[in-house]
């Protein structure tokens, strides 16, 4: 019996000369295209919107770099593209490593580029389609129209470019009704969830209250005590209790939960 050969075993262990992933990217692929053509981009109207102050923001061109991608990926969801910004060597150059989490996707989605993501989403691909990178079609095999999750069109690069403006237009148009359906039915998933979570943590089964103001205001009350509870929690993380009489010690926000408790059992009264 002939002696069997295996490659060596990978090996986990600090190398001298360690390798930089990143580098296994090649030079011409699309991803750092994307990076080339965003960078073109004018996002003066965007960056308006900061106020400064607070907390550093992820830069706004970065996370347009990072939407735009996934989208050329067929990836719409804020969880799928916060996962692969953690496992994907492509967003993860494209980030510089940074890794927003989906709440910081979803509010820069929805709010930064409210009324703009269309237009950008747009410029973009035309400057691709341009520069005869990316056409978009109708895939088929054997006759036989795929229809994927993601959406009804896909993104080839560097083959079979549509030199039909109107055509190309009406794809677009076409894909950006699949995106906004993919991103309502993600943010519906995510109040749904966020609501849930609420619910969960308040021990909460069902309204006690009738009357659309008094459920509306037992609902409010309810927000309010998990936000409070949130609170309490990273404190007592940070191992921060605080004096009896102080209004940011654990003390004090529980007390503001039991005056929560107390006014709801009036209402309802």
């Amino acid at each position: 019996m002939a002696n069997i050969q295996f490659k060596a075993l990978p090996s986990n262990s600090p190398s001298l000369f360690p390798e930089n992933i990143l580098d296994r990217i090649p030079l011409n692929h699309p991803v750092r295209l994307v990076s080339q053509v965003v960078d073109q981009l004018d996002l003066e109207h965007i960056i308006r919107q900061y106020k400064g102050g607070g907390t550093t923001s992820f830069h706004p061109r970065m996370l347009i770099k990072v939407l735009f991608y996934a989208y050329l990926s067929n990836i719409y969801s804020c969880r799928k593209i916060e996962r692969a910004l953690h496992e994907n060597i492509h967003f993860m150059w494209l980030s510089g490593n940074s890794t927003p989490d989906y709440r910081t996707i979803n509010y820069f989605r929805g709010k930064r580029l409210k009324g703009q993501i269309q237009e950008l989403f747009a410029s973009i691909v035309r400057m691709l389609h341009d520069m005869e990178y990316v056409s978009l079609k109708v895939q088929y095999v054997d006759g036989t129209k795929i229809e994927s999750a993601a959406g009804r069109y896909t993104f080839v690069w560097k083959k079979s470019i549509e030199k039909n403006k109107i055509k190309l237009e009406a794809n677009i148009a076409s894909v950006l009704s699949d995106i906004d359906a993919q991103i309502s039915r993600d943010q519906s998933s995510l109040g749904d969830q966020q609501v849930g979570q609420m619910k969960s943590n308040n021990r909460f089964t069902r309204f006690t209250m009738k009357g659309l103001d008094k459920v509306a205001v037992e609902f409010g009350l309810m927000a309010i005590a998990h936000n409070l509870r949130k609170w309490a929690k990273k404190w007592k993380d940070k191992a921060f209790i605080g004096k009896p009489g102080g209004k940011n010690s654990l003390f004090a926000i529980n007390q503001a939960i039991n005056m929560l408790k107390s006014t709801k059992h009036r209402l309802a009264a």
